[in-house]
């Protein structure tokens, strides 16, 4: 008498219950960042080099420091994207991609920008 119940409160609550919002947490391995120049310096154009995601995945996004950036398909099949080296200091680079209709996010990793050369 309860199972019935039971799945009828769990429906409901599927259909009430808001939908996931943001990406979903990358399980498989993590994606290589290459940055070049390394290590780069304030106000530097610096090309990220993204390399090691699923062959399918799309919209592939680099997040740098807060910033989205979008990324080039490479014919090795890597994605790039460019972008100015921010203050110095620590630079979180996380990646976002879609695949089979999920939205992910992989870890890139942190690099350390330095003071500008120039004086």
């Amino acid at each position: 008498m309860t199972g019935p119940l039971v799945w009828l409160l769990l429906s409901a609550l599927a259909v009430i219950a808001p939908p996931q919002s943001g990406p979903v947490a990358w399980q498989g391995p993590d994606p290589l960042i290459v940055m070049s120049p390394s290590p780069p310096h304030t106000g530097e154009l610096v090309s990220v080099t993204v390399a090691g995601l699923p062959p399918r995945a799309k919209r592939v996004r680099l997040v740098a420091g807060g910033k989205v950036l979008a990324t080039t398909r490479l014919a090795s099949g890597d994605r790039r994207a460019l972008l100015v080296a921010p203050d110095a200091g620590p630079l979180t680079l996380l990646v976002r991609f879609r695949l089979h209709g999920t939205n992910y996010q992989a870890q890139g990793g942190i690099a350390l920008v330095l003071p500008s050369q120039q004086q």
